[in-house]
C-alpha cells in the first residue's frame, strides 16, 4: 500500500515489475492514467469490468486486500472479465464528448434554476426566455433587488458557459471535419456533429461489434432479461455502458421521431400502442442498430433527406473555412 502519484507509481513499477508479470486493475477514473505509467514495466495490463467481476466473484467480507486476491485468482487463470483498451486518439475523443456534454449540462441547471426563481415569484416568463427577445424581457421586468442580483448572476454563468460551449464546438467541428465516420453518421436523422463525434468516440472500433445487437447493448439500450426455466421476463433496458452516448442518442431519437420516412413512422406506431416515452427509446435503439450498420458498411443513411444532410455539412465547412470580409471593398 502506497500513496497514489505519478512518482510513487512509477518507482513501484521500477522496483516491483518485470517482462514476466502481469497487472489487473479495475476500471475506474484515473484507470488509463496507471496503464500508461505501467505498461512499458510488465508483461500486459488487464483492465477488468467491476460489473462482471463482482457476479463471478463476490464475497461477505470486502476489503482492498480480497479485491486484489480475487483479482489475481481470476487472471492466473484467465478467466478475468476485460474491457476493450482505447489508444490514445480515441481516449483524446472521449474526454471532449465528455467535457462537452458536462458544459451542456451545467448550462441545463442553470437555465431550470432561472426559471424556478421566476415561478417562486409567480411572473409568467416568455417562451423563449434566453433568446434576444427573452433576455430583453429580463433586463426590462421589475424584480425585487434580491431577485435581480439572483438573476443577474446566473445570466453572467450563463454567458461563461457560452463562451466555454463554443470554444468546445470549434474543436468539435475540427475533429468532424477530418472524420470519415463521423460525416457518416451525420446521414441519420437527428444526428449533427456533435452527436456524431460523441458515438465514434464512444464506439472506438466498430470491429469489436460482431452484431448492431452488441452495440445496443453496449449503450445500455436492451431491455433487461430475468430468466427461470421455462419463464422468461423482459424489464426496463439495463442502462448500461456509455451514460453520455446513451443520453445523446435519446435526444437524437426526439428529432428523428418527425422525420417522414421509417423511423418516424415507428415511433408514431409505437407511440400509439405504448407510451412516448418508451417509443423515443425504441427509437434509441434503432438508432444505434443503424450506426452498426453505416460503420460497417461504409454507406449512407438510405432514406435520408437530401437537403438536410447537405445543411449539415456545409455548416461544417463553413465553420472550416477562414472568415472572409463582406462589404465594399477599399477605395
Amino acid at each position: 500500500r502506497f500513496s497514489l502519484s505519478a512518482a510513487s507509481l512509477l518507482e513501484f513499477a521500477k522496483s516491483q515489475l518485470g517482462k514476466d508479470c502481469a497487472v489487473a486493475l479495475e476500471a475506474t477514473t484515473n484507470t488509463w492514467a496507471i496503464v500508461d505509467v505501467l505498461e512499458p514495466y510488465c508483461q500486459r495490463v488487464v483492465v477488468s469490468n467491476p460489473m462482471r467481476t463482482k457476479l463471478i466473484a463476490s464475497a461477505k467480507v470486502k476489503t482492498d486486500r480480497v479485491d486484489a486476491k480475487v483479482l489475481e485468482q481470476l487472471l492466473r487463470v484467465e478467466y478475468l472479465p476485460e474491457v476493450w483498451q482505447p489508444d490514445a486518439a480515441t481516449r483524446a475523443d472521449r474526454t471532449l464528448a465528455s467535457r462537452r456534454s458536462a458544459l451542456t449540462r451545467q448550462s441545463i441547471t442553470l437555465k431550470n434554476r432561472l426559471h424556478s426563481v421566476l415561478h417562486q415569484r409567480l411572473i409568467q416568463a416568455p417562451q423563449d426566455l434566453f433568446g434576444k427577445a427573452g433576455r430583453r424581457w429580463l433586463a426590462d421586468v421589475e424584480l425585487p433587488a434580491i431577485v435581480r442580483g439572483e438573476i443577474d448572476t446566473l445570466l453572467r454563468l450563463l454567458d461563461a458557459l457560452g463562451l466555454e460551449q463554443a470554444q468546445v464546438q470549434t474543436e468539435v467541428d475540427r475533429r468532424g471535419f477530418a472524420s470519415d465516420d463521423i460525416k457518416l453518421l451525420m446521414s441519420l436523422p437527428g444526428v449533427d456533429v456533435t452527436i456524431a463525434q460523441a458515438l465514434v468516440a464512444a464506439i472506438g472500433s466498430i470491429a469489436r461489434f460482431d452484431s448492431p445487437g452488441r452495440l445496443a447493448a453496449y449503450f445500455g439500450l436492451v431491455p433487461s432479461v430475468h430468466q427461470s426455466a421455462e419463464h422468461t421476463y423482459h424489464g426496463r433496458i439495463t442502462k448500461q455502458g456509455n451514460t453520455n452516448a446513451r443520453w445523446l442518442l435519446t435526444q437524437a431519437a426526439q428529432v428523428a421521431a418527425r422525420h417522414p420516412g421509417p423511423l418516424g413512422l415507428q415511433f408514431a406506431r409505437l407511440a400509439r400502442r405504448k407510451s412516448r416515452n418508451v417509443a423515443v427509446t425504441a427509437l434509441a435503439r434503432k438508432l444505434a442498430v443503424l450506426v452498426w450498420h453505416l460503420l460497417t458498411k461504409r454507406e449512407p443513411y438510405r432514406y435520408a433527406i437530401p437537403a438536410v444532410v447537405e445543411g449539415k455539412l456545409a455548416r461544417l465547412r463553413v465553420t472550416q473555412q477562414p472568415q472572409r470580409k463582406v462589404g465594399p471593398l477599399p477605395g
